[in-house]
């Protein structure tokens, strides 16, 4: 491990005494905070698993009119990035066949999916939009991305993916 640069560390023991020194308190404090974050991005990945056979979720999946649409995007630019996010998905600009997205359902809650979405920005950055639905309405969305999690309507991933 230290050819790649790390230190392995383990938090020091108090053995008989009644307090660390002021040292070995900063560097259990400061491998509980790494081991917390390492855990908790690992515990967020394990929740969704990838779908293969989307037939399950699309038919579960409520169905929506344009209006639909707009009402949940609150305009008309979400729904024009939407589009431009499924042509780039699919290479084309003829949308009247499927599109292939990697649908990942969660673990826990069924109706619950998450659907990772590369940036127009930049190609190194992947969002991921989460939609929570039933067969007749969709309850719910929040998506990883600066505009992602307002209030009010969606961003331009979640449109795309619903």
């Amino acid at each position: 491990m230290k050819a790649l640069g790390l230190e392995a560390t383990m938090p020091s023991f108090l053995d008989d005494r009644r307090q660390f020194s002021a040292k070995e308190a900063n560097e259990s404090r400061c491998i509980t905070k790494i081991r917390w974050v390492v855990e908790a991005a690992n515990r967020r990945l394990k929740q969704f698993k990838e779908i293969i056979n989307h037939t399950e979720i699309i038919d579960g999946f409520p169905i929506m009119t344009k209006d639909d649409l707009g009402d949940l995007t609150f305009g008309v630019f979400q729904l024009k990035r939407a589009r431009s996010y499924a042509e780039e998905r699919c290479s084309t600009t003829n949308l009247t066949s499927d599109v292939a997205y990697s649908v990942h359902r969660c673990k826990i809650i069924p109706n619950l999916i998450r659907i990772p979405t590369q940036s127009a920005h930049s190609n190194r950055v992947t969002y991921h939009p989460t939609i929570h639905f039933t067969d007749q309405a969709i309850l719910g969305w929040w998506c990883d991305c600066f505009t992602g999690a307002r209030f009010l309507g969606c961003c331009s991933h979640t449109a795309s993916a619903i």
